[in-house]
């Protein structure tokens, strides 16, 4: 996924696509919020890895016979800029993401967006704010990730070609899974994407 400002996107695609592909592939952009790692004054919003704070009743998120998935990151929802979103996200609460990460079968099964088969390898768990928690360990053969404190900035986003909503915008019909040729795949194009993207991160 690119992130950036508005203007920096709509520059990007004027440059390199037809006037009524970069339209299209311009309004398919939607306002997101980039998590990075905070530092000195800035406002904590969750953070990656350690344990999961979950209710009693709630019980471990599994992928079926592929095994449980790992705790990825917790987000407050309190803290996060919802107001900047086009999405309605919960205004309290504690959002836990969970992905199969191919630590219990040394990386052969993958969760990918394009592949609808997959994404019970992913799970994202809503806790209330009223709810009574407590910490849970992993799994066993799990190894919990590092603690990472995260910051939340609002920037466009611009999906990846594989994404749903882009194939069905530029190449409907198409099957998930395969490449299909048009000039938001160009690699000139997916080239100054990832640049830009590199730039503004560095």
């Amino acid at each position: 996924m690119t992130h950036g400002s508005l203007e920096a996107l709509r520059s990007l695609a004027l440059r390199h696509l037809s006037p009524e592909v970069a339209e299209e592939w311009l309004g398919l952009l939607r306002p997101g919020v980039r998590l990075e790692v905070a530092a000195g004054s800035d406002h904590a919003v969750g953070r990656l890895g350690g344990l999961p704070v979950l209710p009693a009743t709630a019980e471990w998120p599994v992928w079926g016979a592929y095994g449980p998935l790992s705790f990825v990151a917790s987000i407050d929802c309190a803290r996060l800029p919802t107001d900047a979103l086009d999405t309605n996200l919960p205004a309290v609460g504690t959002l836990l993401f969970f992905c199969f990460d191919g630590q219990l079968d040394d990386g052969r099964a993958l969760v990918l967006a394009e592949d609808r088969e997959s994404w019970a390898g992913a799970h994202v768990l809503y806790v209330a704010a009223d709810e009574e928690v407590a910490e849970r360990g992993a799994p066993p053969g799990l190894k919990p990730y590092p603690m990472v404190p995260l910051a939340a900035r609002v920037e466009m986003t611009a999906a990846e070609p594989w994404h749903p909503s882009v194939r069905a915008a530029f190449a409907p019909g198409a099957p998930l899974g395969n490449r299909y040729d048009h000039p938001v795949c160009s690699q000139e194009f997916r080239r100054f994407e990832r640049a830009m993207f590199t730039w503004q991160c560095s």
